[in-house]
C-alpha cells in the first residue's frame, strides 16, 4: 500500500475548496427544474467537509435522486479544479498524478482519504473514511468520491474501470453498475476503485514539465493558506472548548494565544470566519451530542453551554438545524435523520455514557471531554 504520510486526516471542520463541486450540484438541480440553493459556495470561497456533505445531502433530498453524489462525480473532469486540475493533467506519469491527488485533496474537495494499494495486475485506489460517517450519509459520500476518482483516470490515462466496490444499498446495484458503466459490489466496508497497475507509470499524453512545475507551486501556495485558516480556526475552538461552557470574550482568547484583538480578529477573518461563528459551532455541535447521546433537559443543556435563557438557546438551536430541540431528539431517537444538519458520529461519541445522567455528571462530562471534540 502506498500512503501519503504527510497528509493529515481530513476533519469535519477542514476547509475545503468547494466551488467546482457546489456549482456541478447546482448544475444538476437547475437541469431538473430545481432550484439552485447553493450559489454562495461557488464565489471560491472554502467551506468545511461538513458544510459540503451536509449541502451534498439536502441535494439528494430536493432532487429525491439517492445516486446524485455518482451523477455529480462523474461530471468533474480535472479541468473543473482549476489549478490543481493542471497539475494533474501535466504530471509525467498517473503514479505522479496521484500522489498529488493524496496530498492536494482539499484543492479537490476530497472528504476521504485516499490510499493506493497493488495486488499483482491490479491497482486500487482505497477510499478511507476520516470521521466515521453514519452509514446513510457515508453512502453519499462513498458514491460522489468514487465518482470523482473514475472521471479523473478515465480522463488523464484513459483508464478502463476495472471494478468499483462501494458502500451502497444492493437495492441501488442495478443503478449503480449503469451510471459506472463497469462491475459494481455494493455494501462494501471499504470503498475502492479497481484498474490496471500497468497504467501507473506510464507517461500521461499532456505531460509537461515546465507547467507541472508552476502549477505544483501555486497549489501548495493554495493549500498552505488553507491549512493555516484552519490551524487559527482550531485554536481558537480548542480555546472555546476549554472554558467549560463559559463563553470567554475575545480578548482572552486572544491573550492566550499572544495575540491582539485586533490580529486575532483580522486572521479569522482572512479564514473566512468569526469569532461569534466558532462559538456558535461549537455550541452546536456539543447541543447535538448531548440531545442524542444523554437524557439531559433542554433547560440543562442550555446551562452547560452557557445559556443564561433556554429561550435563546432552543431559538439558537432551531436556527442552526431547523428543528426545534425536542424535535431533533425525537427524530434521533426514531432514526428519522432527514432533519439532521451532519450525522457524523465524531462529535457524539464524548457523550454516550448511558441514559441516566444527573446534571452534575453531564458538567463532568463537559469539563472531561470537550477537549476532545476539536479533535474528532
Amino acid at each position: 500500500m502506498v500512503r501519503w504520510p504527510e497528509v493529515p486526516n481530513v476533519l469535519p471542520d477542514d476547509e475545503l475548496l468547494a466551488a467546482p463541486e457546489a456549482l456541478a450540484i447546482g448544475r444538476w438541480l437547475s437541469e431538473r427544474g430545481l432550484d439552485d440553493c447553493f450559489a454562495l459556495f461557488r464565489g471560491g470561497r472554502p467551506v468545511s467537509a461538513r458544510q459540503l456533505l451536509s449541502m451534498l445531502r439536502t441535494a439528494a433530498r430536493i432532487a429525491d435522486d439517492p445516486l446524485i453524489g455518482v451523477h455529480v462525480g462523474l461530471g468533474l473532469h480535472p479541468t473543473s479544479y482549476g489549478i490543481v486540475g493542471l497539475a494533474l493533467l501535466s504530471s509525467a506519469s498517473l503514479r505522479h498524478a496521484l500522489r498529488i491527488v493524496g496530498e492536494f485533496g482539499a484543492l479537490l474537495s476530497l472528504k476521504v482519504r485516499i490510499d493506493l494499494e497493488h495486488s499483482g495486475s491490479e491497482a486500487r485506489l482505497v477510499l478511507q473514511d476520516c470521521f466515521d460517517l453514519s452509514p446513510g450519509l457515508l453512502q453519499l459520500c462513498s458514491q460522489l468520491e468514487v465518482a470523482k476518482l473514475c472521471t479523473l483516470l478515465r480522463d488523464l490515462a484513459g483508464c478502463r474501470i476495472n471494478r468499483v466496490e462501494i458502500a451502497g444499498s444492493p437495492e441501488l446495484h442495478p443503478q449503480l453498475q449503469a451510471a459506472f458503466g463497469v462491475p459494481v459490489l455494493c455494501e462494501r466496508a471499504t470503498s475502492h476503485v479497481a484498474f490496471d497497475s500497468a497504467l501507473l507509470d506510464m507517461p500521461l499524453p499532456q505531460a509537461d514539465a515546465t507547467t507541472h512545475e508552476h502549477s505544483l507551486r501555486a497549489c501548495t501556495d493554495l493549500i498552505s493558506t488553507l491549512r493555516r485558516c484552519d490551524e487559527i480556526r482550531r485554536r481558537v475552538r480548542q480555546m472555546v472548548l476549554s472554558a467549560k461552557g463559559a463563553v470567554p470574550r475575545l480578548s482572552e482568547v486572544a491573550g492566550q494565544l499572544f495575540l491582539s484583538t485586533r490580529t486575532l480578529r483580522r486572521r479569522l477573518g482572512d479564514a473566512q470566519t468569526s469569532y461569534q461563528v466558532i462559538v456558535g459551532e461549537t455550541r452546536r455541535d456539543l447541543a447535538v451530542g448531548y440531545l442524542t447521546r444523554t437524557t439531559l433537559s433542554t433547560e440543562a443543556i442550555a446551562e452547560i453551554l452557557g445559556y443564561s435563557d433556554t429561550a435563546n438557546f432552543r431559538q439558537a438551536f432551531k436556527r442552526w438545524t431547523g428543528e426545534s430541540p425536542q424535535q431533533y431528539r425525537r427524530m434521533a431517537r426514531s432514526g428519522d435523520t432527514a432533519g439532521r444538519f451532519w450525522e457524523g458520529s465524531c462529535t457524539h461519541r464524548t457523550m454516550s455514557e448511558g441514559p441516566h445522567r444527573t446534571r452534575a455528571s453531564a458538567l463532568r462530562l463537559n469539563e472531561h471531554s470537550l477537549g476532545q471534540v476539536s479533535a474528532c
